[in-house]
């Protein structure tokens, strides 16, 4: 996530979008893994676990107690490790359609 552009020297990370497995429809998203469980690193650092929702919905995760924070114009490295799954009835790939970080300034 990079934000280059007019607007305040610091940018806060306030939260989390996130679709979980393979939301194409229904019977493919049943068919393949889903993420139960993540490891949230910003940078370096370890976050903490986040904890989805065996759902095809979007997810919002509140992140903003935790003061990420960029400079504006600077690289921000977000890295998420799958710690736990929910099985597929199929497939023993895991999935997860997107992750969205907002924030604000």
């Amino acid at each position: 996530q990079m934000y280059m552009g007019p607007g305040e020297n610091v940018l806060t990370f306030t939260q989390f979008c996130i679709v979980n497995g393979y939301a194409k429809n229904k019977d493919i998203w049943e068919k393949n893994a889903r993420v139960k469980e993540l490891k949230v690193y910003y940078g370096e650092a370890y976050v903490g676990n986040i904890q989805l929702k065996d759902c095809m919905e979007p997810q919002y995760i509140d992140v903003s107690s935790l003061n990420m924070t960029v400079a504006n114009g600077r690289e921000a490295v977000f890295r998420f490790e799958i710690a736990d799954v929910y099985p597929g009835s199929k497939y023993e790939d895991t999935c997860l359609t997107g992750i969205l970080i907002d924030f604000s300034r």
